[in-house]
């Protein structure tokens, strides 16, 4: 926990709470002026795989000396980790992986380009204006704006999703989300693909504040760091690809995505799983004993609509596998 304290005393002053958190700066700032300050804290990430080729390019936020975040999903299948800005590359190892959440933190040695400071998504309202700075299509250093859209809950009613014009494309993943005082409110992580347009989602920023705690359950779990998310821990370069119990491995899921299911099967009945042929999935569990088994189910299929361009099928259902080819 120590290396993180630089981190929790910029976002949470007062203690582990986000909202006494202090703004960089306290007036809005010019889309000019935000991306002279914010753009040296995002960087490109390319995972590179174990023949060392590249599997695309990612986008990545300094949160504190020597650390990043990313969406999980863009790791996934890696073997080496680069993270790149301008001219300048490192080496980058996994340190804290969660992949229900999709966002993972990276570490990069000698590294010493400025840190974000963290808003609590409280503070979103909808129709605020929002900042995006990413690589899509790995083109770096790209500054988007748009509004706050809709501000998505959960089962438990939490924030679980931020909704935004700004445009997102690929590459865009694991980028920065940063309101007019140039904090970071959330981390990009995908957009609709086909018709829709301007459907776009971030994660929370404060979810940051967690990954220590739950990537070090993750770890524990899997006994292997690099089993975690399939990507490359200190301890090991190498990919290792996550097998284990149970239902074994779900169809067109990636790596870092099965990881996802077994999170899934530690939560309780009724539950449901749905699965995309193109490799997105959706959740759902009956947290509060209010939900009956088929309205799981349906919540489960809604929830990988959200971002799956192919048809959505349930994978499991309570603790009975349903899939059929």
């Amino acid at each position: 926990m120590q290396k993180w304290q630089g981190l929790l005393r910029r976002a949470a002053p007062c203690g582990f709470s986000l909202l006494c958190a202090m703004p960089m700066v306290s007036h809005a700032m010019s889309a000019e002026e935000l991306f002279r300050r914010m753009a040296p804290s995002v960087w490109v990430i390319r995972p590179i795989d174990a023949q060392g080729k590249s599997l695309g390019t990612g986008s990545g936020v300094v949160i504190d000396q020597g650390r990043l975040v990313t969406n999980c999903h863009v790791l996934a299948k890696a073997a080496s980790i680069l993270v790149k800005h301008e001219n300048v590359t490192f080496q980058a190892t996994l340190e804290f992986p969660d992949t229900e959440r999709d966002l993972c933190s990276i570490k990069v040695a000698n590294f010493t380009a400025p840190a974000v400071q963290i808003a609590p998504v409280e503070t979103l309202r909808v129709g605020q204006k929002i900042y995006t700075i990413g690589t899509p299509y790995g083109l770096e250093q790209t500054l988007s704006d748009g509004l706050v859209s809709a501000l998505r809950r959960g089962p438990s009613e939490t924030i679980e999703y931020i909704q935004i014009s700004a445009p997102t494309s690929p590459g865009s993943s694991g980028g920065g989300l940063f309101d007019e005082q140039g904090r970071l409110v959330g981390i990009t992580t995908s957009g609709m693909t086909g018709t829709a347009q301007n459907l776009n989602f971030a994660r929370p920023a404060q979810w940051i504040l967690d990954l220590p705690e739950r990537g070090r359950l993750a770890l524990a779990a899997y006994k292997k760091p690099e089993v975690a998310a399939g990507v490359p821990s200190a301890s090991s370069p190498a990919t290792v690809v996550a097998s284990g119990p149970a239902a074994g491995r779900v169809p067109y899921l990636s790596e870092s995505r099965q990881l996802a299911f077994r999170d899934f099967l530690g939560q309780p009945i009724p539950r449901a799983f749905a699965v995309s042929l193109d490799g997105h999935y959706g959740a759902a569990w009956n947290d509060k004993g209010r939900s009956t088994q088929a309205e799981l189910s349906e919540r489960a299929l809604a929830n990988c609509r959200k971002f799956a361009s192919a048809e959505c099928r349930l994978y499991m259902v309570g603790d009975q596998i349903v899939w059929h080819e």
